[in-house]
């Protein structure tokens, strides 16, 4: 859907309701890959601005809860996600649940918002893609109402109080084309074996101008008069016996195929197509439209994303050709002969098949999703889409500032490491190096004190230098002493406005002795540890939405690392996916 898409749609349908729930798929940081977290429900989170709550499985866990929680209190923070707390399944009785609140009431842990204990009549079967669908389960209302029950009105509150956000802006929808004059008939296969539908899908063809008759291949003997057939996903595998001894319906679907009616499958749809379905209890005769058989697996035999180009036209005159969608089955398609593809893959790999007298009968396994008016696939995936949206920002500045030795330098380095490692280069400005560029009378400035009593306006070059680079639409990482003189503070923020840029001001400390040690060690230039005791002894007025630091506590790695978290929660780092760091693991115990 892209960020946008995705957007818009919770945007629109949040309108209207007193509550959005946004299920997750998989884990909450599984994505398109192994570390890539695109696709992942952590992304969906921070593309909508909606915090987490996240569902742990508790049975037979107490303390354990801790340590869990923290790693993906973590994950949420360096995405900029807000974890608002923990719904602990499979609580064994009220102590049990207390001792799990206990073990997260720690600092930085999310809280313990609701406990749903274990109910031996509260599950739902499932099969081979996911659950089963809740028009097969009878029980499936009963189990639902179990559940809320035992959910206490007190902690449905606590849940709802920790998700409680503005209601989004009303959004409008994608520029189309105007539909043509008359509507045109779509005959959708809708009942228990092809149950699988994109509604955005649907709304779309409406908003092209289709009129939607559902039909069955269960249970009906021929297919509605219509333009064109949609057949979607669905368990065809599971109702194989029924829907091959509807002869009637398989051989009107293949006669108007083979008249040139236009037909387009995904998935189910694409094995109801083909001349046979073999199962577990065998084989079966389908429609024949296209030349094949299914054979279903033992287990899975693909799932992922894809983004896909029509090799020749998109079907119901959908704009563009080039959608995005998702890959999920366990049987594989034996076709015969050489038919022409469908689709293919960035990759240059093929995917389904056009068959029919014009190439009418369209088929595949993927699910494509055009919700956005055909923009899913012209646009960029996630990471490129937020790179584009983030030159356009203000640049910021992150600003560290201590006295000398305590380590600002070093922290600098660090950071731009850091952001270079996250996919966003900034410029590093060291004071110390332009200090050491310039001399008077062979003796370079050890301070900017020094140099404005000797009548050399260091500071006003160097606040000048750094309102060019953020003009530039370059965002800095930058160190100065403590201000101590009110003027440079003065000129500093004023540049920064001048420059319509952002500032993370912060503020390094360190133990007495330590900076002692630091400043007798320094050999870039005289060491004098009286002038950076004095500095640190200075009372100083802080900066708005100031962040403290010591450096005598933890590595430069972590800190940079931190700030990072602290940029992201801010809105002003674009999510990417993050390689590992070198060392990382060390520094983050």
């Amino acid at each position: 859907m892209g960020r946008a898409g995705c957007r818009r749609l919770f945007a629109r349908l949040a309108q209207d309701a007193d509550l959005c729930l946004v299920e997750g798929a998989m884990g909450l940081c599984d994505g398109k890959g192994g570390r890539a977290l695109g696709g992942s429900s952590l992304d969906l989170a921070q593309a909508l601005g909606i915090p987490v709550l996240l569902c742990v499985n508790a049975r037979g866990m107490a303390g354990s809860i801790a340590p869990l929680a923290a790693g993906f209190a973590r994950a949420c923070r360096d995405q900029g996600v807000r974890l608002a707390g923990i719904l602990a399944l499979g609580a064994g009785s009220a102590r049990h649940e207390a001792m799990l609140a206990e073990a997260l009431a720690a600092p930085h842990l999310p809280p313990l918002l609701a406990a749903i204990p274990r109910l031996a009549h509260a599950s739902l079967p499932s099969r081979q893609l996911g659950l089963a669908p809740a028009a097969e389960t009878a029980e499936a209302e009963a189990c639902i109402d179990a559940l809320a029950d035992s959910l206490s009105a007190e902690a449905a509150l606590r849940v709802l109080e920790a998700g409680k956000l503005p209601r989004p802006a009303r959004p409008g929808d994608p520029a189309l084309a105007s539909p043509p004059g008359r509507h045109r008939r779509l005959a959708l296969a809708r009942d228990e074996a092809f149950c699988f539908y994109y509604g955005e899908n649907l709304r779309m063809l409406e908003r092209l101008g289709w009129t939607l008759v559902p039909f069955s291949p269960l249970g009906d003997a021929r297919v509605p008069d219509a333009d064109a057939v949609y057949l979607g996903g669905g368990y065809p595998e599971v109702f194989a016996s029924r829907l091959s001894a509807n002869r009637a319906m398989r051989d009107d679907l293949r006669r108007k195929a083979e008249a040139g009616l236009d037909v387009y499958a995904e998935c189910g749809g694409f094995m109801y197509l083909a001349a046979g379905l073999a199962t577990d209890q065998g084989s079966f005769p389908m429609c024949g439209a296209v030349d094949g058989v299914s054979r279903m697996g033992s287990r899975l035999a693909c799932l992922g994303y894809r983004e896909v180009r029509f090799l020749d036209r998109a079907p119901f005159g959908l704009p563009g050709t080039r959608f995005r969608g998702h890959e999920f089955h366990w049987s594989a398609m034996e076709l015969a002969g050489s038919p022409s593809p469908l689709l293919v893959d960035d990759a240059g790999k093929a995917h389904g098949v056009a068959a029919g007298p014009a190439g009418n009968v369209m088929a595949s396994y993927v699910h494509l999703y055009w919700g956005n008016g055909g923009a899913a696939g012209q646009g960029l995936w996630e990471g490129d889409a937020g790179t584009v949206e983030s030159r356009r920002q203000a640049p910021f500045a992150v600003l560290l500032a201590g006295p000398s030795s305590a380590g600002k330098t070093t922290l600098a380095r660090a950071l731009e490491q850091e952001l270079a490692r996250r996919g966003t280069p900034v410029l590093r400005a060291s004071l110390d190096a332009m200090l050491a560029a310039f001399s008077l009378e062979g003796r370079a400035f050890a301070s900017l004190a020094a140099a404005e009593d000797a009548g050399i306006p260091l500071a006003e070059a160097y606040a000048a230098s750094l309102e060019a680079m953020l003009n530039g639409g370059l965002s800095l990482v930058c160190d100065h002493v403590l201000f101590e003189r009110k003027p440079w503070r003065k000129a500093f923020l004023a540049m920064l406005e001048r420059a319509g840029a952002r500032l993370l001001p912060v503020r390094l400390a360190c133990a007495g002795d330590e900076l002692r040690a630091r400043e007798l060690a320094r050999q870039d230039r005289a060491p004098d540890p009286e002038h950076s005791l004095a500095q640190a002894r200075l009372a100083w007025e802080p900066f708005p939405d100031e962040v403290v630091l010591d450096t005598g506590q933890d590595t430069p790695e972590y800190l940079a690392s931190g700030l990072c978290q602290e940029l992201l929660r801010r809105g002003w780092l674009q999510v990417r996916d993050v390689p590992a760091a070198h060392g990382a693991q060390g520094a983050e115990s």
